[in-house]
């Protein structure tokens, strides 16, 4: 077999070739700066960055003599390293850019503060503005620098369509875009936590991208699973046939699982409903799996059922409580015909009472004029009797003067009138007492009937609710041999199932490895960069290989076999995240080539195999002949970078030093 040549053999020929298609990263940072307001002149710090080698160094102190005791040592640590990432973040779109402690330091500090950065995607700039006090909202302007916006303040865009340009330019050109086992599309922001994993989480495990001590908020992938194929589908090794085999993998396992939870449950039900049922019989019956069971208890039941049924239609229709009914409806129908009547009666009497009261009044009136026409004209009247005057002449008589003899008459017969109305009365006032003692006659025989009516109703419903209760018990009965049967039967049918899924499983497991084994040259591929970076830091005489174990990365380092430690694990990481974007410069896959490693050195990681790190990034870049790299790799480290690194271009300005709050990354203490 012929052998791989090295990356990092000292011929440029036989260095890696990058893909002269992919001129330059998809996504990288040109600058970032943190601002005490939007304003020219407001300016904290700004860091200007480049495509290739990017090192933030936060310089310890120096080892001058012996070591003592009590000694500054601060100066490499808490001076900003892990805020310019979150920084770096934020920018590019996470949510939170530091975890609280620090968030509220740096609200109390720069109230009105504002992170801006400018982003290239696929070419094109972007200004990105992101505020650190609440109210304010973030913003982005195509084509901006951060000089242009300070000095011109062009109109705003929406953040949210610069989010949409970053994930038009790193997911959408994923052959496989959808998480197999959870279902749920690929976002940026799932990617980004690869890109720019957390330092909290030590660099320990491939898949360990956020940790909650940073309160980043990111979206969470549910399943181990979903992270090795979007890394998959990133580096190009996971093919969309892949994807929706492993999708259905999934749902077939998932409906195994279910099914076979289930079964054992439905057995249990079918053997303890059968023993209720043979408790309640008292008597033995068909097993669970016989259909002779519920035609044997429903023929057993059936005549009981009919009698039950039977008895309630006789209730339904008692004839003692129908004679009751009607008999109580014929007493309320008279009480009320009395009552009416009685009510007539009485409105005859008070209009009779009225009629007497203004005859008697007018009695009295009448009376008086009659006993004023008896006596003798006074004086100044006329004493001649009526006829003589007409008699005479006299022109006064004829003015239709009072006829007493008719006044007479009338009052004679008014006299009559009102015995008349007064015997009305009475006749009425009879009538009246004897309605009211109907009236409570009917009221009593009402109310006896009445009670008997219920009494009769009680014992029925009584007796009703009886037999409803036996005839559930009856149909309870049939219903749980049916529910044994039914619940054997579909027992018997998952159990079917489950060996049906089994088989499933096991083809769609082949047809995985059939996919795979297409995209086994790019593992093959992915695995030769990282061999050689392993063999970079830690020498010819160790090996590293990437395989897919199932559907996951593992990543190993070999020499006499497996070796592991705390500083070998992370050497894992790094060269994993190296060679993704190795692969990705010379061709392969669709990583947007931006990477970026918080303080990565580890555990008992010796300063000369973690500074060989930065070599290979270097030698990376030569690979480009001095010509603009596609690649961004951005690093921050306390320990001392190589010596011969130490300086422009690849390191950034200014160097950290916590020492001294001017030179801390926010040129303050928190």
């Amino acid at each position: 077999m012929v052998e791989q040549k090295s990356l990092l053999q000292q011929y440029p020929d036989e260095m890696p070739k990058p893909d002269p298609s992919r001129r330059n990263p998809v996504l990288w940072v040109h600058e970032i700066g943190i601002f005490k307001t939007l304003e020219e002149g407001n300016e904290v710090r700004r860091i200007r960055l480049r495509p290739g080698l990017n090192i933030l160094w936060a310089k310890p102190e120096d080892e001058i003599g012996p070591v003592r005791l009590y000694e500054p040592g601060l100066s490499g640590h808490a001076s900003g390293k892990t805020t310019f990432c979150r920084m770096l973040r934020h920018i590019l779109g996470e949510r939170h850019f530091a975890n609280e402690l620090v968030t509220r330091g740096i609200r109390e500090k720069f109230d009105g503060g504002w992170v801006l950065g400018e982003v290239f995607i696929n070419d094109n700039l972007w200004l990105v503005g992101r505020p650190f006090t609440l109210g304010s909202h973030p913003f982005c302007v195509q084509g901006a620098t951060i000089d242009d916006y300070l000095r011109d303040k062009p109109a705003p865009q929406s953040f949210q369509l610069y989010i949409e340009e970053l994930e038009k330019a790193t997911v959408n050109p994923l052959s496989v875009k959808t998480l197999p086992k959870s279902g749920e599309r690929a976002q940026w922001f799932h990617m980004l936590q690869w890109l720019t994993r957390d330092q909290e989480c030590r660099f320990i495990q491939i898949t360990d991208w956020r940790s909650k001590l940073s309160r980043s908020d990111s979206p969470e992938i549910a399943f181990v699973d979903d992270q090795h194929s979007l890394m998959r589908a990133v580096v190009g090794v996971l093919s969309e046939e892949e994807r929706s085999e492993i999708e259905k993998n999934a749902k077939l396992n998932k409906e195994k699982e279910a099914a076979t939870a289930d079964v054992p449950i439905l057995q249990r039900q079918a053997q303890t409903d059968h023993k209720r049922l043979e408790n309640a019989l008292g008597r033995s019956l068909p097993t669970p799996d016989n259909p002779l069971l519920v035609e044997s208890v429903r023929a057993e039941l059936t005549e009981s059922l009919n009698r039950t049924e039977s008895d309630i239609r006789e209730i339904d229709n008692n004839d003692e409580l129908l004679r009751l009914q009607e008999a109580y409806e014929t007493a309320i129908k008279k009480s009320t015909e009395v009552s009416t009547e009685l009510r007539l009666r009485d409105q005859q009497i008070d209009e009779l009472n009225t009629k007497l009261q203004m005859y008697q009044r007018e009695r009295k009136e009448q009376s008086a004029h009659e006993f004023e026409a008896s006596l003798s004209p006074r004086v100044g009247y006329c004493r001649v009797p009526i006829e003589e005057a007409r008699a005479k002449g006299c022109t006064l008589a004829f003015d239709q003067p009072r006829d007493l003899t008719s006044e007479r008459v009338l009052r004679s017969i008014e006299v009559d009138l009102g015995g008349a109305i007064q015997n009305e009365i009475e006749t009425l006032l009879q009538r009246k007492s004897f309605l009211n003692e109907e009236l409570r006659k009917c009221r009593q025989q009402e109310q006896i009937l009445n009670g008997q009516l219920i009494r009769q109703r009680t014992n029925l419903a009584k007796r009703r609710h009886e037999l409803y209760n036996e005839r559930s018990e009856l149909l309870d009965r049939i219903k749980l041999a049916q529910r044994a049967h039914e619940a054997w039967l579909q027992a018997s049918k998952l159990s079917r199932r489950i060996e049906d899924l089994e088989a499933a499983i096991d083809a769609s497991r082949k047809a995985q490895e059939k996919y795979r084994e297409r995209t086994k040259k790019a593992v093959s591929d992915l695995s030769f960069f990282y061999q050689e970076i392993v063999r970079a830091v830690l020498g010819k005489s160790v090996s590293g290989v990437i395989q897919l174990s199932g559907r996951e990365f593992a990543c190993r380092i070999e020499r006499n076999g497996d070796v592991s430690s705390g500083a070998i694990d992370t050497i894992k990481i790094l060269a994993f995240d190296l060679a993704a974007l190795a692969a990705s410069v010379s061709g392969q896959g669709n990583h947007p080539r931006f990477l970026l490693h918080d303080s990565p050195r580890e555990a008992d990681m010796a300063p000369l195999t973690y500074k060989r790190l930065f070599l290979w990034a270097r030698q990376l870049e030569e690979a480009f002949n001095g010509g603009s790299c596609n690649f961004q790799y951005i690093i921050t480290t306390t320990e001392a970078p190589p010596a011969e690194l130490q300086t422009k271009p690849w390191l950034l300005y200014p160097v950290l030093d916590a020492s001294q709050p001017e030179k801390r990354l926010l040129c303050v203490d928190l």
